[in-house]
């Protein structure tokens, strides 16, 4: 079972290639850049908890909003267990 939680807005939204960029650097740190180290640094600690299956979503929507999904465990003891 999986917790989601949904956090949306009906702002500006994002074009493809901004929103990709988005997704991307919520994977790939790039030191470059100081934009989305939070969101970088939840989906990371999420993964390493929990598993790769679990962390942050993001669509959006172009003049419609943006949407960023948390997906986690339902169950809060299942950490890895990497003993």
């Amino acid at each position: 079972d999986e917790l989601h939680i949904d956090i949306s807005d009906n702002g500006c939204g994002m074009d493809a290639e901004q929103i990709q960029k988005l997704r991307n650097s919520i994977v790939v740190r790039n030191p470059k850049l100081k934009a989305s180290i939070g969101l970088y640094n939840i989906n990371q600690r999420i993964k390493l908890c929990y598993g790769s299956r679990y962390g942050l979503q993001i669509d959006s929507v172009l003049d419609k909003g943006t949407t960023i999904s948390l997906v986690i465990p339902a169950n809060a003891d299942t950490f890895l267990d990497e003993e």
